[in-house]
């Protein structure tokens, strides 16, 4: 799942440069494999499973003022201002908004050229939080 947001990011940066550094995407994927229920998750985007008449989260939002992404956010050199990255982006890890990503554009590219991934040292991430129930 890790692999596939990368790839994703990548494409849409190769794909819509002009874009992708001022705009963004959150995303949630669901895949049922036997008896789990896989969810990934970047942005703000939920899912939710009822079971029995009872609703269970899949997902939990990844903003800048939850506190384990205001911990990486800080650590990578940005700043949670007003709930929000940078005063500005109100979701801590998306596709696209590489202008929150800490490479510059040539480098960008040449990575997503060679299908690296953006890291947890990038103020926006790529890389999905994963719940399995």
């Amino acid at each position: 799942m890790t692999e596939f947001f990368k790839e994703i990011d990548h494409k849409f940066l190769r794909e819509q440069q002009e874009f992708s550094f001022r705009c963004g995407s959150t995303c949630i994927v669901v895949l049922i494999v036997g008896d789990r229920i896989i969810c990934a998750n970047i942005g703000d985007s939920r899912a939710l499973l009822s079971r029995a008449g009872k609703c269970f989260e899949l997902s939990i939002d990844m903003k800048p003022n939850r506190e384990d992404e205001k911990i990486r956010i800080e650590a990578a050199g940005g700043e949670v201002e007003l709930d929000r990255l940078m005063g500005k982006l109100a979701v801590s890890r998306a596709f696209g908004d590489f202008q929150f990503k800490q490479i510059s554009q040539s480098h960008l590219i040449q990575k997503a050229n060679k299908m690296e991934g953006c890291s947890y040292g990038d103020l926006v991430s790529n890389i999905p939080e994963i719940r399995t129930i």
